[in-house]
């Protein structure tokens, strides 16, 4: 029993890969890496690991960027303005002293914005357990919005079909679709914020991240994951 629901989680999470969580993935996408960028002055990789690590980094911003439909640089620069902004958060509530906050925020704006996620350990991290918790209920809404249930919309996904496509063969527009991932996004925001895994601050910019970048939830609803079996 406890591998079979052990597998049952394991296909809910790959065969919604384009859905898990657009809008704490942007979180993460937007401000942690900065975060981490800020923070990591004293560990240096080795010259070996940073510049194989450089490539892959590079490809990641170049990827993203295009994704946005948005140039590098502003990439970068809109990541350092919210990562500038979380620290001014922090200061407000009282989670970081200002002499710290104004060190932070001198290595960010010295910073090219470049910072990536380690992508190896990205399984392990906070990030993967906000992913493994929402999901479900946001699978459920979603399948509930597009008149099927969350198994048969988890077996479409896995076949290889877009967002786009399902809605289209259960006849429902492509204003309906956007306007329920939009409202999935929106739920997973709340919820977060309501349980203490996100800050209403982070919410916030994410909403208003989503809102001047309407291809991404674009590019969500016609992505095609790969066939499993």
């Amino acid at each position: 029993m406890k591998n079979l629901v052990k597998r049952k989680a394991l296909m809910i999470a790959g065969a919604t890969g384009a859905l898990l969580m657009l809008a704490v993935l942007a979180g993460a996408l937007f401000l942690a890496p900065m975060m981490a960028s800020a923070n990591s002055s004293q560990n240096t990789p080795t010259p070996a690991k940073a510049k194989k690590g450089a490539a892959y980094c590079q490809q990641y911003n170049q990827d993203l960027a295009k994704r946005l439909n948005i140039s590098v640089d502003a990439l970068q620069q809109d990541r350092k303005g919210a990562a500038t902004d979380v620290i001014d958060q922090m200061v407000k509530d009282g989670k970081l002293k200002q002499d710290r906050a104004n060190k932070i925020k001198q290595n960010i704006a010295k910073g090219k914005g470049q910072a990536c996620p380690n992508m190896l350990q990205a399984k392990k991290g906070p990030m993967a357990k906000l992913f493994k918790k929402y999901t479900p209920a946001a699978l459920q809404q979603l399948s509930q919005g597009l008149h099927m249930t969350s198994a048969q919309l988890t077996t479409q996904l896995k076949s290889g079909k877009s967002l786009t496509a399902i809605a289209t063969a259960q006849h429902v527009s492509s204003s309906d679709l956007k306007t329920l991932v939009q409202n999935t996004i929106t739920t997973v925001l709340k919820n977060a914020v309501n349980a203490g895994d996100l800050t209403q601050k982070r919410a916030d910019a994410i909403t208003t991240m989503l809102k001047n970048h309407p291809q991404f939830v674009e590019k969500l609803m016609n992505r095609v994951s790969k066939k499993q079996k």
